[in-house]
């Protein structure tokens, strides 16, 4: 899946058609997630991308440009404003806190050994391929692993496998003998239930705080058809978050398009029309080019990490999308958000401030860009 994805990113065509820059966003009311407690409305007037840690490809635990990672995919951040990082082929979670105006880098779990022991997250837990992370209320650490195909719960200084059988399947029931495939997403709600994008099964699960897996949307076949619960079809779902409300926004790879599940299960088009492309706008007139991770803030607003167009977009709470950075080009240039560039971003992350941190999958770096309201 993996490979799949990446080779098509490679070819995938970047229409460079952009309209509408973050200025001209309308204020919206909105809802909640994961970055922090803002309640205002806020609409970016500036925004400028700098590297905040990562340097070459390798593994080291440092500041800055001296730490290093090897196939960043999901990043998270905690009410402490700390950001964890799957980090893939050093088989390792690694957390990020600032230190001037850098990421001081250290290992959160993963001794770096391929495999599925649980204990002590530093001395004896080994991850495999970790891709997605999911922060539950009480600061536990979710991380679905590419390899083994389970969930793995990082809280109190160990790893135990919350879900899973290690190998990839599809059954829904007990959560040890749950199966998954590929699970491209996690978000974590105020009860403590998990949703996961299952991403080669073409559902949205529902893990409960008891541990009892169960579909919560989509039959399994590719599709994009908009309807309830499992009549509804997905094609490659991979990022999803949750807002006050309960409804979920899910990224989905295949049909280049954000889809929004309310709490009763219905599925719609929120953003895109299944098209590729770079275009900015309302609802299905904007396109988008294999969106993988999301985000949500305090007002609602989605952070879309655009791997196709190499940017990172920006959709208000009434369905407006723009290009909050990036200019669809390959590359690792800081600056301006007119004037950067990313390669293939993977994961996104928004803290209370509103400041967005990115998973630059293929520069192997933690990218910020610093918004201005």
């Amino acid at each position: 899946m993996k490979n799949n994805l990446l080779a098509l990113l490679t070819v995938a065509c970047l229409v460079a058609a952009c309209s509408g820059k973050k200025d001209d966003v309308a204020p919206d009311t909105g809802n909640n997630n994961n970055g922090g407690n803002t309640t205002t409305v806020k609409t970016p007037k500036s925004a400028t991308v700098s590297t905040y840690a990562g340097g070459t490809v390798g593994f080291a635990d440092n500041v800055g440009l001296a730490a290093q990672f090897n196939d960043i995919e999901g990043i998270v951040i905690d009410g402490a404003g700390a950001l964890y990082v799957a980090d893939y082929n050093n088989n390792r979670v690694r957390k990020i806190v600032a230190q001037a105006d850098a990421g001081s880098v250290t290992t959160l779990a993963g001794t770096g050994a391929l495999g599925g022991a649980d204990g002590d997250a530093l001395t004896a837990a080994t991850l495999s391929s970790p891709q997605t992370l999911a922060v539950a209320t009480d600061g536990s650490i979710y991380v679905s692993e590419n390899g083994y195909v389970n969930i793995r719960k990082v809280s109190g200084g160990n790893v135990s496998t919350f879900a899973g059988t290690g190998i990839a399947g599809f059954k829904d029931g007990n959560a040890a003998d749950a199966q998954f495939n590929h699970v491209g997403g996690m978000c974590v709600d105020a009860a403590g239930n998990i949703y996961i994008a299952d991403t080669n099964n073409n559902r949205i699960r529902k893990i409960t705080a008891a541990g009892v897996v169960s579909t919560f949307a989509g039959s399994g076949t590719a599709g994009s058809t908009n309807d309830k619960g499992t009549a509804a079809t997905f094609n490659q779902p991979y990022g999803i978050v949750i807002d006050k409300s309960g409804n979920l926004y899910v990224s989905e790879v295949n049909n280049h398009d954000i889809r929004k599940i309310t709490a009763d299960g219905t599925v719609s088009t929120y953003v895109g029309n299944g098209q590729t492309g770079l275009v900015n706008g309302t609802g299905t007139a904007a396109r988008l080019n294999f969106p993988k991770g999301l985000a949500i803030d305090g007002d609602g607003t989605l952070y879309v990490a655009d791997a196709g167009n190499n940017s990172i977009r920006r959709i208000t709470t009434g369905g407006v999308t723009t290009t909050l950075a990036g200019i669809g080009i390959s590359g690792a240039v800081d600056g301006d958000s007119d004037s950067a560039e990313f390669k293939s971003p993977n994961g996104v992350a928004v803290d209370a401030a509103g400041n967005v941190y990115v998973a630059d999958n293929g520069n192997s770096k933690i990218r910020k860009i610093t918004v201005v309201y």
